[in-house]
């Protein structure tokens, strides 16, 4: 981020403050910011993609387009009408021209610092038919529509390509080294990096990087997280899937575009929102995907799996350290890319972390036993040594006595004869 001036750079900073409150792929942050005097741009920062899971960087220009939404409704609250334009050259550069005019605090804008991607569970209740009409119009753009899904069947539709794409997931091993190395385990590990996944976020104890990453190879698993998913889609109120008209940059930062809106007026209504992309993310489960929805394999693309509902929202484990940095699902923003902290590796963790603490605890029992075995024999050994002393110095010496032949009266005739033969009468 490159500022003008510092007499100019402090509302236009916080456009960009505004804007990176928006979603990114893991969590990334991919993007670049450079301010004009009228303008400020937003770049793709390349060294920050994921090839595993986004090795078309469509879910990078995605994020670009989510920070160029928050951006538009930031700058009209700070009297400034923002006009975004995509240069589909090299760079894939998005220009915000900015004009003065009546500033206005829309609900949209309001809702930016309260958006989260809420990957808990929902209520299961219905969501309006005005509701669903806002959500609509909110999410449809140029060249961009959003489709609804609430029925039942629709929704289990979906849940079976969630698992299966999922599945196929979990069984890439660069998905899972990629993902893994965008976790952040530990609060400390969060506040650092300024990125990533913060696993407290989703309700995990922090835990250093080590016992953190051996969680989750023992926790992951493809069945843990197929439940999780298969509850929670179960649970929701309805399923929104974003569709380009062209599978290009410019209809993928559009999208970006249209969910963001969709988001924050899902967070205006008291609506929750969270990603399912797997079905989108897996190359040869797309065209499958595009195939239930009817789009065929011409140029339209699905972009985003959103499942929505009421719930109660995400709730961060670090104690509050993070809250200065920290978003409610991740660091300085949100994460598009649908992968939150697994359940099973949940579970793992906080399996781990009663072991840990049983461990601590017969340890800190087993060291309390020797100590306390050591003092007692220390005190066994001081008090004995006292005793003797105490005996020894109250000795009386014997007194000197002589053999008298009468004291072997009674004694058995044979030992007495033996007394006679090797003893004389009167001896010391």
């Amino acid at each position: 981020m490159v500022p003008s001036s510092d007499a100019a750079a402090s509302p236009m900073h916080e456009l960009v403050r505004q804007a990176i409150l928006a979603p990114s792929s893991h969590n990334t942050q991919c993007w670049r910011f450079r301010i004009a005097e009228k303008s400020i741009s937003i770049a793709p920062d390349l060294t920050r993609r994921c090839p595993a899971v986004d090795p078309d960087d469509h879910h990078l220009f995605v994020s670009l387009g989510c920070a160029t939404e928050n951006m538009v409704h930031a700058a009209l609250a700070h009297g400034l009408h923002a006009d975004p334009r995509f240069d589909p050259g090299v760079d894939g550069v998005i220009a915000v021209n900015l004009e003065a005019t009546q500033n206005r605090v829309s609900p949209l804008f309001q809702a930016i610092s309260k958006r989260q991607c809420t990957r808990g569970d929902y209520d299961g209740q219905a969501i309006s038919p005005a509701e669903l009409r806002q959500l609509e119009q909110a999410g449809t753009g140029d060249g961009v529509s959003v489709r609804l899904f609430t029925a039942r069947p629709a929704i289990e539709s979906v849940l079976e390509f969630v698992v299966a794409a999922n599945t196929a997931q979990m069984n890439d091993a660069a998905f899972v080294k990629e993902l893994k190395a965008w976790i952040r385990f530990g609060t400390d590990e969060a506040l650092r990096t300024g990125d990533g996944l913060f696993a407290g976020a989703t309700g995990n104890p922090a835990l250093p990087r080590w016992l953190g990453s051996r969680a989750m190879d023992l926790f992951f698993t493809p069945k843990s997280e197929n439940e999780r998913y298969a509850r929670q889609i179960r649970n929701s109120a309805g399923i929104a899937v974003f569709v380009s008209e062209r599978n290009d940059k410019a209809h993928w930062v559009e999208a970006g575009r249209c969910y963001e809106r969709f988001a924050l007026q899902a967070t205006a209504l008291g609506i929750r929102n969270a990603f399912l992309n797997q079905p989108v993310e897996v190359g040869t489960m797309r065209p499958q995907f595009a195939a239930w929805l009817g789009i065929g394999t011409g140029k339209q693309r699905p972009d985003l799996v959103v499942r929505f509902g009421r719930g109660a929202p995400c709730r961060c484990r670090c104690g509050g350290r993070c809250r200065k940095y920290l978003s409610d699902d991740g660091v300085h923003g949100h994460d598009p890319g649908g992968r939150p902290a697994p359940i099973g590796f949940t579970k793992g963790i906080h399996m781990m972390n009663k072991i840990a603490w049983t461990a601590l605890g017969l340890g800190l029992a087993g060291a309390t036993g020797i100590g306390l075995v050591a003092l007692g024999s220390s005190r066994w050994q001081a008090a004995t040594q006292a005793q003797m002393a105490r005996l020894d110095a109250a000795r009386v010496p014997a007194p000197a006595g002589r053999y008298n032949a009468r004291e072997i009266d009674g004694l058995p005739a044979p030992v007495q004869r033996y007394f006679r033969a090797v003893l004389k009468d009167g001896q010391p």
